[in-house]
């Protein structure tokens, strides 16, 4: 299903003994599942396959109308950590180590009211070019939609971002990255017009990029 010069591409690497970790994928296709493609061919009569692209590289990828990669540096001038207050089994073990280091190495502030309107309020009027988020995840199949868990167990879906001012406002002027490190976020959930979700929802508001699993993390992995 790859297109021809992304197999060739591959099988090249892989004939020249080249070590690659990574791939980064400009495309227009949102929802085409690179992590679980299998690279095999048939030569000289023997069949050789190599295991899902998923388990040999990192994969990335920028999605787009034109296809257009983005600038490859983001200076980090400010940081949003957005960790909601968990009780009983829904606590994560290691939230508050990686509160810490985005705020001693990312210049990271934490938003003390983690719920929905406290973060649009917040967003409204301040500004940040990383966005961090840090609390559960999960893909909402009744409602083909995702959810972030807030303050409160609040469940903020990807849908709901489009309406909000101020998240709006926050991508609108400067453009952050988005890393949701949460369970289930990068997935892209199947809508009449070709995808939504939480990468979806916020490139379509303006963020730079999105960075999320597509899959369930346990919490020390995540961190």
């Amino acid at each position: 299903a790859a297109p021809p010069t992304f197999q060739k591409l591959i099988w090249d690497l892989i004939d020249a003994n080249v070590t690659v970790k990574n791939l980064y994928i400009a495309t227009a296709e949102p929802t085409l599942p690179w992590e679980l493609m299998i690279p095999h061919r048939v030569v000289a009569g023997f069949a050789e396959e190599r295991a899902p692209l998923g388990v040999e590289f990192a994969i990335g990828r920028w999605t787009r109308s034109d296809s257009a990669s983005p600038p490859q540096r983001l200076p980090v001038s400010r940081t949003f950590v957005v960790a909601p207050r968990y009780e009983g089994e829904r606590k994560l073990a290691s939230a508050d180590d990686e509160v810490t280091y985005m705020t001693q190495n990312l210049r990271g502030t934490k938003i003390e009211d983690a719920s929905i309107d406290g973060l649009d309020r917040y967003f409204q009027d301040n500004s940040a070019s990383l966005l961090h988020f840090v609390c559960h995840g999960a893909s909402d199949q009744d409602n083909f939609d995702a959810v972030l868990l807030l303050d409160n167990e609040q469940e903020l879906r990807s849908d709901t971002i489009l309406a909000l001012d101020g998240f709006k406002a926050l991508c609108r002027r400067r453009a952050p990255m988005v890393f949701l490190n949460a369970c289930q976020t990068g997935m892209s959930i199947p809508a009449l017009v070709g995808g939504a979700g939480f990468p979806v929802a916020f490139s379509d508001i303006g963020a730079r990029a999105i960075l999320a699993p597509l899959w369930p993390v346990d919490d020390t992995l995540a961190h």
